[in-house]
């Protein structure tokens, strides 16, 4: 991984605590991860875990970065490209009317983005506002495995790639 300039990295291995999404990619990059959807060039990206918005995905720095301001402008480039190809798949796939973004790495230091489809009620119940700010069991719903597979397979067929996200 390419840093900005004076800027040092710390893995999580040397932060002392092993990361999970860290975890997520290697298991993803292994062909292991039931969410993964594709490997993209600086980022794989993966259906979140719960789905209270249909096509919610998380795109995953494939190298551990604590910080987005600390990476190199060429790979921030790298990634910038990811998320908006992943947007315009999950865009594409669910026929949603916005898509928000959101990196935060307050819970897990690792950079990653949360891509989030919204869309008019009654499905989003209040499409102008904050997700973050929804009920638990609003956002904690979890995803049944068919659901899962289909929504992969559509965002999937919007980037063009076939079954493993090659």
């Amino acid at each position: 991984m390419t840093l900005a300039p004076g800027s040092v990295a710390v893995t999580a291995e040397e932060s002392g605590r092993a990361c999970p999404l860290c975890q997520s990619v290697a298991r993803a990059l292994a062909g292991e991860h039931p969410l993964f959807i594709a490997e993209l060039d600086a980022a794989v990206l993966l259906l979140h875990e719960h789905q209270p918005l249909a096509g919610w995905s998380v795109l995953l720095l494939k190298d551990h970065a604590e910080h987005a301001d600390l990476l190199a402008d060429e790979v921030l480039a790298r990634v910038h490209r990811d998320m908006i190809r992943a947007a315009r798949a999950v865009r594409a796939a669910t026929g949603c009317a916005r898509v928000n973004y959101a990196c935060l790495g307050n819970v897990e230091p690792h950079v990653h983005w949360h891509i989030i489809p919204r869309f008019a009620p009654p499905i989003d119940p209040e499409p102008r506002a904050t997700v973050w700010t929804r009920p638990a069991e609003w956002l904690n719903r979890g995803v049944m495995p068919e659901q899962a597979a289909g929504t992969i397979a559509k965002v999937r067929s919007a980037l063009g790639m076939g079954l493993r996200g090659a």
